[in-house]
């Protein structure tokens, strides 16, 4: 593991009281009574674990200039295990500073590289995800860097760079765009929204046209009713997402069910 380098957050803590502290004062702070008036009380238990994690990345890679190069960005829980909140992801992603400028330099002379995640043909940019890891899925993501282009190293020499990486952990997605009792415009859908069942879908303010709705291929209804109208597709048929969108206010919708 010498060639590697980690980023290390988050470990759980212990906060001892100092033992000077007034037995009394404790006792007032962090105690409830039960006496002649109250026949019960209750005593509230609590255990809290902060976020713990450490990822490894590479400390250099060579490249060359016969075929692409691949490592991998992964979690390290020799020291503590991975641990985040339910639903959080924490993101590896390629630094939003002026040194990220995939390229290799030996002098004046510079040579550009890509860099790609996993299966992906896309390069990655300043503040493209590298990789991403869940307390379910802690599997290691490969990098791989572009061949070299021999022709544009000029001149001999050690051609050389830095690539710097940053995490962060983010919240999970909420399971709709819309929820029950929201209301949206007509003009604010686009392909690929979802709405929980009762979202309320509204005529643009002006607007004298109607729509048609289409939720799994059946044709549900014509509204228009400005500033009104409430689409029954989502109170009737249930949670939908948005698949297409037809000119002539024609609105097809799917059953959808969000992912936990």
């Amino acid at each position: 593991m010498k060639n590697k380098k980690r980023f290390i957050a988050g470990m759980i803590t212990l906060t001892m009281v100092s033992a000077m502290a007034p037995l009394n004062a404790f006792a007032t702070e962090n105690t409830k009574t039960i006496d002649a008036n109250t026949s019960s009380n209750s005593t509230d238990v609590k255990y809290s674990v902060d976020p713990s994690y450490t990822v490894v990345i590479p400390a250099s890679i060579t490249l060359s200039d016969t075929a692409a190069t691949s490592t991998s960005i992964s979690v390290d829980e020799t020291a503590k295990p991975f641990k985040l909140a339910k639903g959080q992801k924490l993101s590896v992603n390629i630094a939003d500073v002026e040194i990220n400028d995939f390229k290799v330099k030996c002098g004046t002379v510079e040579v550009p590289y890509t860099v790609t995640a996993g299966t992906s043909t896309t390069a990655l940019e300043k503040g493209s995800t590298a990789a991403a890891f869940t307390n379910d899925d802690k599997t290691a993501k490969t990098l791989t860097f572009s061949k070299i282009d021999s022709t544009l190293a000029t001149v001999a020499g050690e051609y050389t760079g830095t690539l710097t990486f940053g995490i962060s952990v983010e919240e999970p997605e909420p399971p709709y765009k819309y929820i029950s009792g929201q209301s949206v415009f007509y003009s604010q859908i686009a392909v690929g929204d979802t709405f929980e069942a009762g979202v309320k879908i509204r005529q643009d303010s002006g607007q004298m046209w109607s729509y048609e709705v289409y939720v799994d291929g059946a044709y549900i209804g014509e509204y228009l009713d400005d500033w009104a109208d409430v689409c029954p597709a989502y109170t009737t048929t249930g949670s939908v997402k948005v698949s297409k969108i037809e000119e002539g206010y024609m609105l097809y919708l799917e059953s959808y069910t969000p992912t936990t």
